[in-house]
């Protein structure tokens, strides 16, 4: 039989991260649009979405000024999808 690579979700690999921004909210809900709010997204943000989604939807956030949300109830967890 062939082998089968078991892939972590982010949130599993979140709950090891404490070294993120508001590491208690491990659960993705969506995106914000800093530009709407003339808002700029923070390193800090910019930091924990490529930690914990990836580097190229980090330099999509980071070139569109785009913020991942974040929530610790896990019933309001969105499915990831890339901003670009």
């Amino acid at each position: 039989m062939g082998s089968q690579i078991n892939k972590a979700v982010y949130y599993e690999v979140a709950r090891y991260r404490r070294d993120v921004e508001e590491s208690d909210k491990i659960y993705f809900m969506g995106w914000l649009d800093n530009d709407k709010q003339a808002h700029r997204v923070t390193e800090q943000n910019l930091q924990k979405t490529r930690r914990l989604l990836g580097f190229d939807i980090y330099e999509a956030c980071k070139r569109k000024n785009i913020s991942s949300r974040w929530t610790d109830d896990r019933k309001l967890a969105q499915e990831v999808v890339s901003p670009i």
